[in-house]
């Protein structure tokens, strides 16, 4: 069997394991610092005990779409939903892939799961290079060819900035039989969003996730939007019982609790705030190991002049406990981290941490 799987799965390198310390704080996965609250809780679990898990789901979670459409302001003939935007990131990277009639391109550095699925089943694609700061340079689209399909975040993961709104018209005005999937799974932590443009535009796809500003990465659920007769198409390659019924009532109570409180805006509000004032305390340091890219999310993303102060900063992190993302391993990113947003004192200990180690590399 192990020739089997050799010959199906080549050898890639492992992913890294579990730290070999005590997490205190887990500052890698993008997370929201807060649990939802516990009234939440307890509606969600009153809703699925009358949940007959006997029968199938209703199909494509449709009771969903309602509710998600009071709360984006949009048509509900424009929405589907998943369990979480990675489905959705899978279906059109899948469909087009077997399917492709110009290029796939995948914005370079970006959230690595788009990558990572192309190599893994075969996917042709090509790298849409950002440039030294990691900001988009639509000029290397122009010469994209027609039916091509580009995939992009805003804010950006891992770097944490947007494309303009103005470039973003442009580039669907001028490459009108191509499609642009933009993944706005932090689009709450910014003002701009790209939603008012699906109006003008029938090549535009966006995705959105509960899994960040909600606070239920838990719940499993995407959403999708754009024009109607992309969503038709893309409802026939779904499988009709994918959203399960805890998603689709946990997110319900989610979306009525959020439209009659301000616990959202509180909960993004508090994030934004924490952000900006780690961010400038980094900043203060003025430190010649380390860069700090300026974030419209819900995370940092910092660079380390070498392998050693690299090593030094996750050093540093350990003793006390934090574990951030490393991102080594992927393009374009050698030698530097993503720490995720957390508590007030969570990022206290985190500028501590990057402190001591800026120190013991001067």
């Amino acid at each position: 069997m192990s020739s089997f799987v050799h010959a199906y799965f080549p050898q890639r390198p492992k992913p890294p394991g579990k730290p070999n310390f005590p997490v205190k704080y887990a500052l890698h996965l993008n997370e929201m610092p807060q649990p939802i609250p516990e009234e939440v809780r307890r509606e969600i679990a009153h809703r699925v005990e009358t949940i007959p898990f006997n029968k199938y789901p209703e199909p494509f979670g449709q009771s969903l779409i309602e509710p998600m459409a009071r709360w984006y302001q949009c048509d509900p003939r424009q929405i589907m939903v998943a369990p979480g935007s990675s489905a959705f990131i899978r279906l059109l990277l899948a469909y087009f892939g077997l399917n492709r009639k110009g290029k796939i391109l995948i914005a370079r550095p970006s959230f690595t799961y788009y990558e990572q699925y192309c190599q893994a089943f075969r996917i042709p694609f090509e790298p849409w290079e950002l440039d030294e700061k990691f900001d988009y340079v639509p000029s290397a689209l122009d010469s994209l060819p027609e039916f091509s399909v580009v995939f992009l975040t805003t804010p950006n993961n891992p770097t944490g900035n947007t494309i303009p709104l103005d470039v973003m018209r442009r580039l669907l005005t001028q490459h009108r039989n191509s499609l642009f999937v933009v993944d706005e799974a932090y689009a709450e932590f910014v003002g701009q969003i790209m939603l008012p443009l699906l109006a003008e535009h029938d090549n535009l796809v966006l995705l959105r996730t509960f899994s960040k500003a909600f606070c239920a990465a838990g719940v499993r659920c995407g959403v999708l939007f754009a024009q109607e007769p992309i969503i038709q198409a893309l409802m026939r390659l779904q499988t009709p019982w994918q959203i399960t019924p805890f998603t689709i009532e946990a997110t319900k109570v989610i979306l009525e609790f959020a439209k009659n409180t301000r616990w959202f805006q509180e909960q993004v509000e508090a994030v934004i705030k924490e952000r900006d004032q780690l961010f400038e305390k980094l900043v203060r340091l003025k430190s010649p190991v380390y860069t700090f890219f300026p974030s419209q999310a819900n995370f940092l993303l910092i660079r380390s002049k070498n392998r050693e102060a690299h090593q030094s900063l996750l050093a540093s992190c350990a003793i006390l406990g934090i574990l951030i993302k490393d991102l080594s391993g992927e393009p374009r990113l050698a030698n530097h981290v993503r720490v995720t947003i957390g508590t007030a004192d969570a990022n206290e200990q985190f500028y501590r941490a990057l402190k001591r180690a800026n120190e013991d590399q001067l």
